[in-house]
């Protein structure tokens, strides 16, 4: 299958960088809160599951074992709706903080994004040689086939991935 790069997504590479910064701050304030009644010394077992992590190391300290979590955090003085609280924050980042960064090129996938991505490729460099001035109205007017992106006129990925075109 031929496959040619078109484009590359910014607004979901910020989105996850975002997210990614979010969720690394999230997991240092459950480490600091944390740290207030117990010692985290694996981070890759805590930031799995907080509450778990925090009551399996309360449990060897006081020999705890077998009661309601509602009565062990009362014994404790474990902090439990607060630690779950932070569980729930963290846990509704849909991010990896382990896994590689995504890769956020797009690329055309079959014959027919390909002639459409050349086709609009001709006309951006068309357009980029003789420089309009009212460029606004140009883009619309090809139905935001093509775009402006830092003072030049260039394909519209997102636009080629999300239409079935023969050609413009």
């Amino acid at each position: 299958m031929n496959k040619m790069k078109i484009g590359y997504d910014n607004i979901q590479s910020i989105k996850y960088k975002v997210q990614t910064k979010r969720k690394r701050h999230l997991l240092n304030r459950a480490l600091d809160f944390c740290s207030q009644f117990i010692v985290v010394d694996d981070v890759a077992t805590f930031q799995k599951d907080f509450k778990k992590y925090a009551m399996d190391k309360i449990e060897k300290r006081t020999g705890l074992k077998n009661i309601s979590i509602e009565k062990f955090a009362e014994l404790t003085d474990l902090p439990y709706k607060e630690l779950k609280r932070h569980q729930i924050d963290y846990e509704s980042i849909n991010v990896d903080l382990d896994a590689p960064e995504p890769d956020f090129t797009i690329y055309a996938t079959d014959d027919a994004e390909i002639k459409l991505f050349k086709e609009l490729t001709e006309l951006c460099d068309q357009l980029n040689k003789h420089n309009p001035k009212n460029w606004i109205i140009i883009q619309n007017s090809f139905d935001l086939k093509v775009q402006r992106v830092n003072g030049k006129w260039m394909p519209n990925s997102s636009y080629i991935k999300n239409k079935k075109h023969k050609s413009i």
